[in-house]
């Protein structure tokens, strides 16, 4: 299957939680069988790639939903039109840190796969396993900043992956 129809199935899926009223793909129950199955080495449900519809697309970019990117506005594009970059920082850092909470109500750790220099608002919006996605960008600049922003918010774990599936 290719990396496009996988895309579209998640984006079909996390189109149906958002209709079910659900905030997750997880439960309380599948997180807790999920850390006595894996325990210190279960990081975290990923939050997706919240840097996607809230500051990396430009105008008119349609996309759908993707992995638990439960997006406030529902919309199928990317939020546009902030009066500043305080405006549109605040709305990125609250709306991960409300994916972030969600996962904490269920007891479940939230990691995160960055693919942009947003990582240290994912950190500021409390995300316990920070993921640096290294492809899309220059490797040593991302990594370089990503670990930058780890240290500075008193992180000891992260991790750096390719998405193998979806570059190739």
């Amino acid at each position: 299957m290719s990396a496009r129809a996988r895309s579209s199935m998640r984006s079909q899926r996390s189109s149906k939680l958002v209709e079910m009223g659900k905030k997750s793909h997880l439960t309380k129950e599948i997180g807790e069988k999920i850390d006595e199955i894996a325990g210190e080495y279960f990081m975290g449900a990923t939050c997706g790639e919240f840097g996607s519809p809230y500051a990396s697309k430009a105008k008119g970019y349609k996309r759908g939903l993707s992995g638990a990117q439960l997006v406030p506005h529902g919309g199928i594009h990317p939020i546009q039109g902030f009066k500043n970059l305080i405006e549109a920082r605040d709305t990125y850092v609250n709306a991960f840190r409300g994916q972030v909470n969600v996962n904490r109500e269920m007891g479940i750790r939230s990691a995160t796969n960055e693919a942009v220099t947003l990582l240290e608002y994912d950190l500021e919006a409390g995300i316990d396993f920070p993921i640096i996605e290294l492809v899309p960008r220059n490797m040593e600049q991302i990594l370089n900043f990503g670990r930058g922003a780890i240290r500075a918010f008193g992180k000891d774990l992260y991790g750096a992956w390719i998405a193998h599936d979806w570059y190739g």
